[in-house]
This record gives C-alpha cells, sequence and structure tokens, in this order.
C-alpha cells in the first residue's frame, strides 16, 4: 500500500461513526500524545516555557482538527474586512508546504509555492496585505513589524503555537465531518482535546447549517482560464468537454461536491494537501479539460495549457459576526500593549 493510500485509508477511519481495529490499536498512543499536548499547553500557561507578547493585537487564526476547514479563505476574509474598516493588518504563516521558511521573509509577485507554500502566496495576491513565512511565528510576526506599520498581526494557523501570545482566538470547525472519532491523533483527526474549544473566542463552521452557530459559506466564483486570470470564463462552455477535476487540499470532496452544484460532469482526481503537481502528474490525455482550486492553481502556473481552468471561492459570514468581531478588535486596538 502506497504512502498516500495509507493516509485516506487512515483519515476514513478517523471519520467513522465507531473506532475500528487501526483506531484501536493507535488508542495507546493518542492517550500519550493527548498528555504531551496538555502537559506543553500547562508550561505555556504557568511561565515554565515563555510566550512571546508584541506591541500588537494578534489573532490566531487555526483549527483543532487536522485537514481541511476553510482557514484560508477566512484569512482572507478576515484581511479584508479589516482593512476596508482602515485597519493596517499583516499576515504571518508558516508557509505549510515549502521549504524554505527558515528565516522571515516576505511574499511578493515572484514567490513560489515549492520555497513558501501556496496558501500565504494565495492570501497576498487576494489582500494585497503584506505576508511574511517562517516557521518560527514570533520571528515572522517582529520580522513583519519591523519592515511595516501594521496595527494588528493575523497569524495564519498557529492556534497550538503557545509560544506566540494571542489577544484572539478563532477556530474553524469543518461542518461536514466536524470532529471524527473525537480521538487525538494519530488515532483520530483532534491536534488537541475537544475541551480546548471552551477556551477560544471565537468557532466558525464551515459549510454549517445551525441557526446556533456561526456559519461560513465558501460561494464558488466563475471559472479562471488558468494562463489568463482576466478571463472568465461560463461553465456552459465546458459541458460538452471530458473534464477531470483535480483537488490537492485537505478537504478535496468539498470542490467537487461544489462542482456538483455548478452541474458539471467530471472525473475525480484527489492529490494530497500541499502536493507539488508536474505536467506528467496531471496528463489525463489529449483532450482532457482540468478544472482545480485556486490554491493548486498557484504551482500550476508554469505548465498550464489553454485547457487548464480554476475555480475561486469566496467565504461570506453574518453580519451580527463580523460587528462583533470589528468591535473586539478596535478594543484591543484602543489598549496599550
Amino acid at each position: 500500500m502506497s504512502r498516500h493510500k495509507l493516509a485516506n485509508f487512515l483519515v476514513q477511519a478517523w471519520y467513522r461513526q465507531h473506532l475500528i481495529w487501526l483506531t484501536l490499536l493507535l488508542l495507546p498512543i493518542a492517550y500519550l500524545f493527548r498528555l504531551v499536548v496538555l502537559v506543553r499547553k500547562y508550561c505555556y500557561q504557568y511561565h515554565l516555557f515563555t510566550s512571546t507578547c508584541l506591541p500588537v493585537p494578534v489573532v490566531i487564526v487555526g483549527n483543532l482538527t487536522v485537514g481541511g476547514t476553510g482557514k484560508t479563505p477566512f484569512v482572507i476574509w478576515l484581511v479584508n474586512y479589516l482593512q476596508s474598516n482602515h485597519i493596517k493588518v499583516g499576515v504571518i504563516s508558516r508557509g505549510y508546504g515549502g521549504n524554505n521558511n527558515q528565516a522571515p521573509v516576505f511574499i511578493n509577485n515572484s514567490s513560489h509555492a515549492i520555497e513558501v507554500g501556496e496558501e500565504p502566496i494565495l492570501i497576498y495576491q487576494q489582500t494585497n496585505c503584506p505576508v511574511v513565512v517562517c516557521k518560527n511565528r514570533v520571528a515572522a510576526a517582529n520580522y513583519l513589524l519591523a519592515k511595516t506599520s501594521c496595527e494588528i498581526i493575523i497569524s495564519d494557523d498557529g492556534l497550538q503555537h503557545y509560544a506566540l501570545a494571542r489577544d484572539l482566538e478563532i477556530a474553524l470547525i469543518d461542518g461536514t465531518k466536524r470532529y471524527g472519532n473525537g480521538q487525538c491523533l494519530p488515532a483520530g483527526p483532534l491536534r488537541e482535546p475537544l475541551s480546548r474549544l471552551t477556551t477560544v473566542d471565537y468557532i466558525i463552521v464551515t459549510e454549517g447549517n445551525s441557526l446556533q452557530e456561526t456559519v461560513m459559506q465558501l460561494l464558488p466564483q466563475g471559472l479562471i482560464l488558468l494562463i489568463n486570470p482576466s478571463q472568465q470564463v461560463d461553465k456552459f462552455m465546458l459541458q460538452d468537454k471530458v473534464i477531470h477535476a483535480v483537488a490537492g487540499i485537505g478537504h478535496p470532496e468539498r470542490f467537487f461536491h461544489m462542482l456538483r452544484t455548478l452541474k458539471l460532469r467530471f472525473f475525480e482526481h484527489s492529490f494530497p494537501d500541499h502536493y507539488h503537481y508536474t505536467k506528467e502528474s496531471l496528463n489525463f490525455g489529449e483532450d482532457a479539460v482540468i478544472v482545480m482550486t485556486e490554491k493548486d492553481a498557484i504551482k500550476c502556473k508554469e505548465f498550464a495549457t489553454k485547457d487548464f481552468y480554476y475555480l475561486p471561492v469566496k467565504a461570506e459570514l453574518p453580519e451580527r459576526f463580523s460587528g462583533n468581531l470589528l468591535t473586539r478588535v478596535r478594543q484591543l486596538l484602543s489598549k496599550e500593549h
């Protein structure tokens, strides 16, 4: 069994209603992992480990589970929303999927996903906001503050990165998968016990359907031609084509479901999250039309053809949430750090 197939089998086991033999075997390790997580958290809480406080407010956007929860679209929405209210925002990211994240570096128009990861590039492109990538988020934040005049820092991921003190925590939850079997890694999808959610400031449920929850909807925009992003394509132009849908994200089924709502028929191709594509890996035949996520498109620009398209999404959140969040942020900005 290949590594990718084994990983898929394990993820499927996490989201079964009952524990199976594999997750039962992994339970002792999961209990040990949970213990280490709790001890580490208490070490920061009681100042045995140092958390760095910054002179500006820090907002952490993260998730409790492994896999896609719509974090990047939310960060893009949050940055644009704060900027529209005349707040100077900076973003820091670890740069998952990149191999050059040891020293802080700003994202620019020449940045490559193989070096800094595709998510920071996407955030930069969609917000025109200063974005710094570094494995050490404290170093990233200090570098950002030294080079810009930002008033608030958004940390893309980092809910478990307690070395950086935070003023606000926002956790995202997948509205379909939720918490799986409720177990910690590696027997389940949880990075921390479920009780951690009682300590965050906001919980956002992606594609949820409960009136009691703050729900984020991801709305598909028009199909874009990859070699010419200024050209939007009508979906009806592709209805008679042989379409291959490509998703290398944490929750590929969400993307495939979105394409089905657009009445497109296609062959599904799931790749690991942060997968580095080659021309050969997307060779599905001479007449194949490829439709992918915007995140995947960033890694395919160099070899894209006239048959490569991507589908951007836009986050939409309730007004009551955005208004409440803006009030909290302004309160933080009015306080001295």
